[in-house]
């Protein structure tokens, strides 16, 4: 959960800090955030 915000930001930085970006780019075409996703499929009330 939460790829775009934390985890894909963290793992591009740390990847391309070492030089192997475009090895990354060439073998992923991109990144999904599952908690959207969860967020829709499974409302919660969050007022609590």
């Amino acid at each position: 959960h939460n790829c775009f915000a934390f985890d894909g930001p963290m793992l591009v930085g740390l990847v391309n800090h070492i030089g192997k970006l475009d090895n990354l780019k060439e073998i992923v075409a991109g990144f999904a955030d599952t908690l959207p996703l969860f967020r829709n499929s499974l409302p919660i009330n969050r007022e609590k």
